[in-house]
């Protein structure tokens, strides 16, 4: 696609746009025009990049994001989701496009670790690209004798 100026435009924004088409064939010129395309941008934002989750005062998990690089202005609000076991994820909750934290207290912080994603539902009603995800970490002790614990925890991920 090229403007007025003969200059390429690699993207269109969205918009009325009056396109101008000519065609060369063997020396031949014909030329049309077409008004009122309307061009939408329906690309999806771009999924937040998640800063942490991690056990909240001792009872439930906390996970923080960063606003996405892409698309904000078409973000409607976030979408959380939750697993304990990285594949099967369960609706949580919907949070305002402001919110950039969450605070799960339907835990189990003793028993179980938890993962997390952060869908952006946006005006497009498009889905976005790969969703990040993060967990917290369960981390568990035995008594080996009076004098000594032995810890154990489960692997962070996306920390």
């Amino acid at each position: 696609v090229y403007s007025n100026l003969s200059n390429p435009l690699t993207t269109l924004e969205p918009g009325l746009w009056e396109v101008f088409l000519e065609v060369s064939n063997l020396g031949c010129i014909n030329t049309s025009s077409l008004s009122n395309i309307k061009v939408y941008d329906t690309l999806a934002p771009h999924s937040p990049t998640i800063i942490r989750s991690t056990v909240y005062e001792n009872e439930a998990v906390l996970t923080e994001w960063k606003e996405p690089n892409y698309g904000v202005e078409k973000i409607l609000d976030f979408q959380i989701w939750r697993s304990t076991d990285s594949i099967n994820f369960s609706f949580l909750t919907t949070v305002p496009n402001s919110d950039l934290s969450y605070i799960d207290y339907n835990t189990s912080i003793d028993l179980q670790n938890y993962y997390y994603q952060i869908v952006p539902t946006n005006v497009c009603n498009v889905d976005p690209e790969n969703t990040r995800m993060s967990s917290s970490i369960l981390l568990e002790k035995e008594a080996i004798d009076d004098d000594y614990l032995k810890l154990k925890w489960t692997k962070y991920y996306q920390w």
